[in-house]
């Protein structure tokens, strides 16, 4: 039996402090574009070191978390990174 093969995902936990314009932008964004946070999305995410790669990415499930700070908001979630092509 042929072994099956495995995407390695990586998950980067991200948090952002918004103001409240960014985090109605970033409702909108998941509700929309995202089809709900369902839909995977083009980011640029850290790599070794202090270089950027863009890279396919999702937003895992039970997140984002929203807690209010001041007159912000804190966003919080787990970023799933696919591989590079």
């Amino acid at each position: 039996e042929r072994p099956q093969g495995q995407t390695e995902i990586e998950r980067l936990q991200m948090s952002f402090v918004l103001t409240t314009a960014q985090y109605s932008a970033f409702k909108t964004f998941v509700k929309t574009t995202l089809v709900q946070g369902t839909s995977h999305f083009m980011m640029d995410v850290p790599i070794e070191g202090w270089a950027c790669e863009n890279r396919r990415v999702y937003i895992e499930k039970q997140s984002p978390t929203v807690k209010p700070v001041g007159a912000s908001w804190r966003v919080s979630f787990t970023l799933c990174v696919l591989p590079a092509a």
